[in-house]
């Protein structure tokens, strides 16, 4: 029996994952990120932390619960809202930021990107999520996943999926 290798190497390059870009990370821990403002009154900052190709990452800290603002190069912010979109639980988020990016003719263009967003419901019990953004011409959070074997990589699969693009709510 022969096979005609080409119509395998045809579907081996239709299938999603083939188009899958790279990533590369930023930090969001206290040492990687400048405070901006703080109201120690009202438990509240801003601070500015790494970014990727150009975006600012500005982190919100409010009253235990965390969230993100992306500053797009124009200048556009776009707030990422995770107590609407992910948990309105006390949460951290993780210590850094996986940007999913293509190679571009005019460079590393993100499409995606993926935070751990750690919470604390009221049984104490800790749960870490996996936020799923979708940069594009609408900035928001596209997926939530849940803890379960593999997250990242799923999360990944979620974030080069160009066909998600409904913002979510909780």
């Amino acid at each position: 029996m022969r096979c005609d290798c080409r119509w395998a190497a045809v579907l081996l390059l239709a299938t999603p994952w083939a188009w899958a870009g790279d990533s590369a990370y930023s930090g969001l821990d206290v040492d990687s990120c400048v405070l901006l403002q703080e109201n120690a009154e009202m438990a509240w900052s801003l601070s500015e932390c790494p970014a990727f190709a150009g975006y600012r990452v500005l982190l919100e800290d409010s009253d235990g619960r965390q969230s993100l603002s992306l500053v797009e190069p124009s200048g556009r912010p776009h707030d990422l809202d995770f107590a609407s979109t992910v948990t309105e639980a006390f949460n951290t988020l993780g210590a850094k930021l996986e940007w999913r990016f293509d190679h571009g003719p005019h460079g590393m263009s993100p499409y995606g990107l993926i935070v751990r967003v750690n919470t604390q419901g009221d049984d104490d019990r800790v749960r870490s999520f996996l936020a799923v953004v979708r940069i594009g011409e609408q900035v928001c959070v596209v997926d939530r996943l849940e803890p379960e074997v593999d997250q990242n990589i799923k999360a990944r699969i979620v974030a080069d999926d160009r066909s998600v693009v409904s913002c979510r709510r909780r």
